[in-house]
């Protein structure tokens, strides 16, 4: 469970010109989307956040992340078993504008251990997760029920993986958080692969991303060159942002984001392809239960 690794972190140190979901239908067998550069390459600074009680309850809800049109979200809660084991649920809405649905668990998706962090394909057909390795499952259509296929990344001698997969439009490239066997601390990590279907190729930590205190649960835009992810700082965890020029170049210096800091824990951040849009895990006040996901937007300059 990741209040396991929140506490570790506290004490010692998860869109635009992309296949919409429910459009594709062949899963890990298809084809990728296309993907192009989000239209706006500069942003206004993140607007007050907003909060959903269809996304939230008495339990713990984190992890979200947005699909690759805004209309279906996927998140983790205990809410069927506060205090307990965590399951995965679902949301979807209209427009990008509307109110969410009620959350549905995808009761499917029970692996033995506690699912977090659900990452959506493009096309919404298949679903990744992490804890302890990352794994999916799929499903033929978006009206069908899930099924798991299995691991897709699990630990290897320098890195032991904790979760949160966030999967690029096009499905090739996979961000995961892990830990090393190097510094001991938790940073995030690249799989690629060269086709949908493909199994994924050796780990990498982005270029420019490893900070002393670790990186954690970070979120791509659409074109991979801006990155959101939580770090432990002041005995709390804070949102950080950097950019690149380049799905090849290394980040530039990590800044906080600090109009969204609270003085209380914010992490789990997902971005939406287009940049606009960030969902998030907070415990901050008011929510309904100890952790709850918050919605914030910004313009375009």
């Amino acid at each position: 469970m990741r209040w396991g690794l929140l506490c570790l972190c506290l004490l010692g140190c998860g869109r635009i010109a992309f296949t919409p979901v429910g459009e594709g239908q062949g899963g890990d067998d298809a084809e990728a989307p296309d993907a192009s550069s989000p239209a706006c390459v500069a942003f206004g600074p993140w607007g007050p956040p907003v909060h959903d009680p269809n996304l939230s309850s008495v339990g713990i809800d984190w992890g979200p992340s947005l699909s690759h049109d805004e209309l279906t979200i996927v998140f983790a809660s205990d809410r069927n078993n506060v205090g307990g084991g965590e399951d995965l649920y679902l949301a979807t809405r209209p427009t990008p504008t509307s109110a969410w649905s009620t959350s549905t668990r995808i009761s499917e998706i029970v692996p033995g251990i506690e699912p977090e962090d659900p990452s959506l394909s493009a096309d919404g057909l298949d679903i990744y997760w992490g804890n302890p390795a990352v794994s999916t499952a799929h499903r033929p259509n978006i009206a069908a029920s899930f099924s798991v296929v299995g691991e897709v990344l699990s630990d290897t001698a320098a890195v032991n993986v904790l979760g949160g997969p966030d999967i690029s439009p096009d499905g090739l490239t996979l961000l995961f958080t892990g830990s090393t066997s190097s510094d001991g601390n938790v940073h995030m990590f690249e799989a690629h692969r060269s086709a949908i279907g493909d199994a994924w190729g050796p780990f990498e930590m982005p270029l420019g991303l490893a900070q002393a205190q670790g990186e954690q649960y970070g979120s791509y835009r659409g074109d991979l060159l801006e990155v959101m992810f939580n770090n432990p700082k002041g005995g709390q965890l804070d949102l950080f942002a950097a950019t690149r020029a380049s799905p090849t170049s290394a980040f530039g210096p990590a800044t906080e984001v600090t109009e969204l800091d609270t003085g209380n824990n914010e992490g789990d951040a997902d971005l939406s392809d287009d940049g606009a849009t960030l969902v998030f895990a907070s415990d901050r006040a008011p929510s309904l239960g100890s952790w709850d996901i918050w919605v914030s937007t910004r313009t375009c300059l």
